[in-house]
């Protein structure tokens, strides 16, 4: 008989472990539910979370996320896979974040701090440090004399640095291209606002974010503010007792109809990208959805605004649905997921006639080309030109013949080749057009250049007029 070998490959593991994390935001929240998680074991009133940014060079960013709780009690158990030892609370559920996180934002093993005083080492005048690289044996706890903290006897210190290709991702997976140091630390704390707002609030924990970039002398230090949703309507805000298979849970139920939030970039925007679905485990956001994977309906302008907040209130783990390890969504194979999507679409109804939904799309746009360029709903002839390629359109009288008007959701370079061939065609059948106005939420930059250039030629000595408007 012969025994097996079965110790991982430390180098690959390692790098593997970091593959359940697409962007840095997500990394960052496992670090704030760890700190959140010690709060609310330790009783912690007005806990204290610190997040750093130090742009170090053009490829290099320096993070450190550092809490005033209590500290780390057994480090080895942290540092340890699944370690759940010491299980604190469902922010921290699976026992493997740091070390997933780690591994994203240092996937080489080589730059990563972890240093940490509890009640004890303050006591004795000391703090713990454990560096990369991480193995599985023989690893050193360091012990320093002093205080590693800033304004604490006790907490923990989360120090690494990443490339800024990894920065980078916080814009995922939202669209954002831009690469500015100052655009990505505000998407942060965006994020960190939405995901945190409840726990913010209700628990007065404060997060605060600094930010330093030398070489464009950019200094910020702000606290994270709760974010939510600008409410036009209320349709339903209830509490109720269910069980989703294994036990009762408390489940908070709110759809309201949002105003679109003037603050934001990328949240609760009144478009087809921030109307949907939000699941919360006890306030903390865990996945945002759409509406065809509860209700069976595909995004819609129809639906714009329409926001369905989902928070489940529990403190035992089996009670709750699994969730995936970088808890960015639940487990789809969990019988209790499946029940909770079930019982969502049985309180909610967002089925609506077709023809309804058309004509109310029609008044939606209407009004709108009405209140963002001024123009009388007398002069409007609505679905002007028939196209698949945009939401709705609409034609508008004026003294020179007519505008027409487009909306969708982002502008792209290719769509403007279709306005042009629309231009030309209408000029051959002797129906010039005034204008055309494209509507959207997002107007690119190349966007933008391409129709300055498009604007400067013309077809039979009349110059094309093509206009953006945002909504």
């Amino acid at each position: 008989m012969k025994k097996l070998n079965l110790i991982p490959d430390i180098d690959h593991l390692w790098k593997t472990l970091g593959y359940h994390f697409e962007n840095l935001s997500q990394v960052i929240h496992e670090f704030v539910d760890n700190a959140i998680s010690d709060f609310i074991r330790n009783k912690i009133k007005n806990g204290e979370i610190i997040i750093t940014f130090k742009k170090m060079s053009k490829n290099k960013v320096e993070v450190i996320i550092e809490d005033h709780g209590k500290g780390i009690i057994d480090i080895e158990n942290a540092l340890t896979l699944g370690g759940m030892k010491f299980f604190e609370s469902l922010f921290n559920e699976h026992g493997s974040g740091s070390n997933n996180g780690l591994s994203f934002v240092d996937p080489f093993n080589l730059s990563w701090i972890i240093m940490t005083r509890t009640i004890k080492d303050a006591l004795q005048g000391q703090y713990k440090v454990v560096r990369a690289p991480y193995s599985f044996k023989g690893m050193n706890v360091e012990i320093h004399k002093g205080n590693c903290l800033t304004g604490s006897e006790t907490g923990t210190i989360i120090k690494f640095t990443c490339s800024y290709d990894i920065f980078k991702t916080i814009r995922i997976p939202f669209g954002s291209q831009t690469s500015q140091f100052k655009d990505l630390v505000d998407l942060l704390y965006e994020d960190l606002g939405v995901h945190y707002s409840y726990i913010i609030k209700q628990e007065n924990i404060k997060i605060t974010i600094k930010a330093f970039d030398d070489d464009k002398e950019y200094n910020s230090i702000a606290d994270v503010k709760p974010i939510f949703p600008v409410v036009e309507k209320c349709k339903m805000n209830k509490s109720q007792m269910v069980d989703l298979g294994n036990g009762v849970v408390k489940i908070d139920l709110k759809h309201i109809i949002m105003s679109k939030n003037t603050l934001t970039k990328k949240y609760y925007l009144k478009n087809m990208r921030s109307s949907g679905v939000e699941i919360r485990f006890n306030g903390r956001l865990l996945e945002f959805l759409g509406f065809e994977e509860i209700w069976g309906i595909k995004s819609h302008p129809f639906y714009n605004g329409n926001l369905i907040v989902v928070n489940l209130i529990s403190d035992k783990r089996g009670r709750l649905p699994n969730t995936r390890t970088t808890k960015t969504g639940l487990n789809r194979s969990d019988s209790k997921t499946a029940f909770l999507f079930h019982w969502i679409a049985d309180q909610i109804s967002l089925l609506y006639d077709e023809k309804e939904m058309n004509q109310n799309i029609k008044m939606k746009f209407i009004d709108q080309v009405v209140n963002l360029t001024f123009v009388d709903k007398e002069n409007i002839i609505y679905d002007a030109i028939k196209t698949k390629k945009f939401i709705c359109n609409c034609q508008v009288c004026t003294h020179e013949g007519y505008d027409l008007y487009f909306e969708c959701i982002k502008t792209k370079v290719n769509d403007l080749y279709f306005f042009e061939k629309l231009w030309d065609e209408q000029l051959l059948l002797n129906k010039p057009i005034g204008r055309i106005i494209l509507i959207a939420d997002e107007h690119p930059e190349p966007v933008r250049e391409r129709v300055r250039l498009i604007n400067k030629k013309n077809i039979e000595g009349k110059n094309y007029n093509i206009v953006l408007i945002k909504k």
